[in-house]
């Protein structure tokens, strides 16, 4: 060992002689290269299957009901006034057959070149020979007007001998009743059902019972007969009836 570092000594004096730098000792790294790490992601792929589309059944139309017809319901006028000067006669002239109700509007129904037989206090069952009459002469207009039954009951045999008296080829108007009296209800049935029994329309109601109820100003005293507002809304309602509907 002596002699170790006496030539190393020796070595190192040498070398320092000859201007020779010393060399340093190489410090060795032990550090490892950290190798990088890759993160490696697994990707989980769910296969996802599409889901069926899904088309909505289109809905089938619907089938096209039919309203139920009532044939056998009469044909109503509706209460509407007629303007004054509008001419409400049809080509095949008209008739009327009343009682008080209507003579106090005969001047109107006269003044339109309707032909008019009215009375105070006739029955209905009283018109069905005056009818006949007319009838039987041939002298009554297509389209007639019946406005009865504010005296006494109308049965359902003389409403039916008046309209078959009228002809097939005429077209009756009954105008319905209007009076606080026991046979009102009574008369405006046997009216309307009387009117149903006849093919197509042959027989026209005219509802006067329905805007007379709800206008008590439209009356006298009584409620019965027709004011001047009364009879101006009468003659308008029948009026209306015969333009829309007569022959």
């Amino acid at each position: 060992m002596l002699l170790l570092a006496t030539v190393a000594a020796a070595l190192a004096t040498v070398l320092a002689a000859c201007g020779a730098p010393a060399t340093e000792p190489v410090a060795l790294s032990s550090a490892r290269s950290a190798q990088p790490t890759t993160a490696i992601t697994t990707a989980t792929t769910t296969a996802t299957t599409p889901a069926p589309k899904v088309t909505r059944a289109k809905k089938a139309p619907r089938p096209a009901v039919a309203s139920p017809t009532r044939s056998a319901a009469p044909a109503r006028a509706k209460a509407q006034a007629s303007p004054a000067g509008r001419k409400v006669v049809r080509s095949g002239g008209v008739w009327g057959l009343g009682d008080s109700i209507m003579l106090g509007s005969k001047p109107w129904f006269s003044s339109r070149g309707w032909r008019v037989d009215a009375q105070v206090g006739r029955q209905f069952s009283a018109g069905v020979p005056i009818r006949r009459s007319y009838a039987s002469s041939g002298a009554m207009p297509r389209n007639v007007v019946v406005s009865l039954g504010t005296n006494g009951t109308v049965s359902p045999s003389d409403c039916r001998a008046m309209v078959i008296a009228a002809g097939p080829a005429r077209r009756v108007f009954l105008v319905n009743n209007h009076a606080d009296r026991s046979w009102t209800a009574g008369n405006n049935r046997v009216i309307r059902n009387c009117a149903s029994s006849f093919a197509g329309n042959r027989v026209i109601v005219v509802d006067w019972a329905t805007p007379a109820g709800a206008h008590p100003g439209w009356f006298g005293s009584d409620g019965i007969h027709p004011n001047a507002t009364g009879r101006s809304n009468y003659t308008g309602l029948v009026g209306s009836a015969i333009s829309t509907s007569g022959l």
